[in-house]
């Protein structure tokens, strides 16, 4: 399929031109492709841009709240969500463009079967703004709706904040972004934040990365001195991990059990649990039902991976931690996610 692409430097919008009928969902894209067409001039029906079915709190928190809670199929749709944004601004980036407007009511999807496309609407010039000023602007606006996202999940469901601090983290990082030197290597380094990684990629970073490092001195310091995790860590059972892990060892290498006040003997443990899933699988249950090592780690240890990760590479690009930062706290009032059906007209929430 043959398709070509248009800027309107009026609105800076990104219009791409496919087979089937322009401004509604029946377009037919390729697999490859389809995150680098997702910013389309919409024809934005009157009032769809202010209407959702359920308050804002309540849908922040059932979409996200339920994904961080253990589902890996919301959870997935979270992460491919906020993926398809980074890509399309990226698209937009590489044609010279911006958005201008980047915030939680001009944020549209599309479903089609499980197949979530994510659209922007209401595109706006910055006027005299440099064009790389105004790009920087679009990331430190997803950043302000990424935060916003996170706090509003919170509301609705409060005993789970903890499972945000990934968010979080992104979020921060990307609202406060200063140089636009680093506009044109961003995406990448966005979307290798750990957020944004699947079981797969923990999965191999576990089996293979750590214990690589766990040879390094530098990076056992780096765990040492840094906050990797609770000291005490044994005391939450993961799921029934622990137990089986500290069986495994007992039996199968005559080990003691861990040792919870140690951050090098917790990162060994994940490491472990990772390795040998297939035998530690069996024990593992929550709230009566089965679960899995990739679960119980998340559940736990959400930050494990982040902080690990950082302790590999202290240059980490995205990494504010250690900086105090001024800002001004969204409203949370006046957000309202919009999400349209596939006629873009009537709106519609995305089903959890």
């Amino acid at each position: 399929m043959r398709r070509s692409r248009e800027a309107d430097q009026g609105s800076h919008a990104l219009i791409t031109r496919t087979e089937g009928h322009f401004g509604d969902a029946t377009e037919t894209e390729t697999e490859s492709r389809v995150l680098l067409v997702l910013f389309i001039r919409l024809p934005v029906a009157a009032g769809s841009s202010t209407v959702a079915e359920r308050s804002a709190a309540e849908l922040g928190g059932a979409i996200w709240g339920r994904g961080f809670a253990g589902s890996s199929t919301v959870a997935g749709v979270e992460r491919r969500s906020c993926g398809q944004i980074i890509e399309g601004w990226e698209e937009l980036r590489v044609n010279g463009l911006y958005h201008g407007n980047i915030c939680l009511e001009n944020v549209y999807y599309c479903k089609d079967n499980e197949k979530i496309t994510i659209k922007l609407a209401n595109f706006q010039s910055k006027g005299a703004m440099s064009k790389e000023a105004a790009q920087l602007e679009d990331i430190n606006a997803i950043g302000r709706m990424l935060k916003s996202i996170s706090a509003l999940a919170k509301i609705g469901v409060p005993h789970q904040a903890e499972r945000y601090m990934l968010v979080d983290h992104l979020a921060m990082n990307l609202e406060f972004l200063a140089n636009t030197q680093q506009i044109g290597t961003i995406k990448d380094v966005i979307l290798d934040h750990v957020f944004f990684w699947f079981k797969e990629r923990r999965k191999r970073f576990f089996i293979y990365d750590i214990p690589k490092a766990l040879k390094d001195a530098a990076f056992c310091n780096n765990v040492r001195r840094g906050q990797t995790c609770v000291l005490e860590w044994d005391k939450k059972p993961h799921h029934g991990l622990l137990g089986s892990m500290n069986r495994y060892r007992k039996t199968n290498l005559n080990l003691p059990a861990y040792d919870g006040n140690d951050p090098i003997q917790n990162v060994k443990f994940v490491s472990g649990a990772y390795t040998h899933e297939e035998e530690v699988q069996d024990d593992l249950t929550f709230n009566g039902m089965s679960s899995t090592v990739d679960e119980a780690v998340q559940s736990e240890q959400p930050m494990l991976c982040l902080n690990l990760y950082k302790c590999l590479s202290p240059e980490f690009p995205l990494n504010m931690d250690n900086k105090k930062i001024e800002g001004t706290q969204v409203p949370l009032r006046n957000l309202e996610l919009v999400l349209v059906n596939k006629s873009f007209t009537n709106p519609t929430v995305l089903p959890v």
